[in-house]
C-alpha cells in the first residue's frame, strides 16, 4: 500500500494533467476509496464533479505503481444509461494525456478496438455489458479493477420491481446490473447519482451487493438556489397551456430565462416545438429539441 504522501504526490501530478488545481473534499474521499479498492456510493448534485475521481483513477494508479498500461493497473468499466452521457464523458477523458476512453456503438472500428482491449475506460449500457453474450464473455477476460454504475437510480426507475414488471419495464436489464459483480469478482464498485431517496439507496445497495458496513456513503444536498420546479394544473390543449410561454418569449426574447420542458414522447415534444415556432417565429433561434433521435451533430451544439 502506497503511503499518504506518495498518494498526494500522484494526485497532484494527475490534477495537472486534468488542468484542475485541487479536489473538493468529497471528490478526494471518493478517490481514496477507489485507490484502496473499497466500494463507494456517492449521491452528489448535478455539476458537482462526481465523475472526476474515477476519471483520474487509472492515471493515479500508473503513477503509484509505475506502470504504463491499464492491462496492469486495471481497466474501468462504466455502466451508463444514455449514449449522450457516454459520449460526453469519453470526450472529457480522451482530452487527458495518455488515457484512452471509448463507448460501445461509436463506430464499428471502435467496437473492434474495444473487444481487443484497447481502452482504459469503457462506457457501455447494461444491455451491452450483461445481455450481449459476445461482449460479456470477451470483457470477462480482461483485467477490470473498477465498476462504475452511473445514474444508479435508474436501477429502480427503469428496471422495474419484481418478476411481474419485467416485461413492462422501460429497460429491464437495469435490474440485472448487479451481475457485473460476478463478472468482475476482484473489482470494487462506485455507484453515482444526483437523485436518490433513502428507499432507492437501500434497494440499489442490495442489488449491487454493497455491504453497508464496508461501503463508504457520501452525500450532499442536491438543492440549488438558482433552479426551481413549478407544478401547475393545465388545460389539455397546447395553445391554452403554453400561451404564457409564447407571450413571455415575445416580450423578453433573449432575456427569457433558460427553461427546460420535459415531454413523455417525441411526438408530444415535436407538437410543442412546432406550436412555439409557429406562434413566435422571431424566437425560433431560442428554441430547440433534444431527444433520442436528434442528429449527433446537433446534440454537440
Amino acid at each position: 500500500m502506497a503511503s499518504k504522501s506518495d498518494i498526494d504526490v500522484a494526485i497532484d501530478k494527475v490534477l495537472t494533467d486534468f488542468k484542475i488545481s485541487t479536489l473538493k473534499a468529497e471528490q478526494r474521499t471518493i478517490l481514496d476509496c477507489l485507490i484502496e479498492k473499497k466500494d463507494c456510493m456517492a449521491i452528489l448534485p448535478t455539476g458537482f464533479g462526481k465523475s472526476l475521481p474515477y476519471q483520474m483513477l487509472v492515471s493515479v494508479r500508473r503513477e503509484l505503481e509505475k506502470e504504463t498500461s491499464s492491462d496492469d493497473v486495471g481497466k474501468v468499466i462504466v455502466c451508463s444509461p444514455l449514449v449522450a452521457l457516454m459520449a460526453d464523458q469519453v470526450d472529457r477523458i480522451n482530452a487527458v494525456p495518455n488515457v484512452t476512453a471509448a463507448y460501445r456503438g461509436a463506430c464499428s472500428n471502435g467496437d473492434d478496438d474495444i473487444l481487443k482491449g484497447k481502452f482504459d475506460y469503457l462506457f457501455a449500457s447494461p444491455e451491452t455489458l450483461i445481455s450481449d453474450k459476445k461482449w460479456r464473455m470477451t470483457l470477462q477476460q480482461m483485467n477490470v479493477s473498477l465498476i462504475v454504475v452511473d445514474e444508479f437510480h435508474t436501477i429502480c426507475t427503469w428496471g422495474g420491481v419484481g418478476e411481474q414488471e419485467e416485461e413492462t419495464a422501460f429497460r429491464k436489464w437495469f435490474r440485472y446490473i448487479g451481475e457485473l459483480r460476478s463478472m468482475f469478482t476482484t473489482a470494487n464498485l462506485l455507484a453515482l447519482s444526483a437523485t436518490c431517496t433513502t428507499t432507492m439507496r437501500k434497494r440499489v445497495m442490495r442489488e449491487l451487493h454493497m455491504h453497508k458496513d464496508l461501503t463508504t456513503i457520501i452525500s450532499k444536498s442536491p438543492n440549488k438556489p438558482n433552479i426551481k420546479f413549478c407544478v401547475q394544473k393545465i388545460d389539455n390543449t397546447i395553445d391554452m397551456s403554453m400561451v404564457w410561454l409564447v407571450d413571455a418569449l415575445e416580450k423578453l426574447k433573449i432575456d427569457f430565462p433558460r427553461t427546460i420542458i420535459y415531454s413523455n414522447t417525441i411526438k408530444q415534444l415535436s407538437e410543442l416545438y412546432s406550436y412555439l415556432c409557429t406562434e413566435n417565429p422571431d424566437a425560433v433561434h431560442l428554441i430547440d429539441m433534444f431527444h433520442s433521435e436528434t442528429p449527433e451533430e446537433k446534440k454537440k451544439l
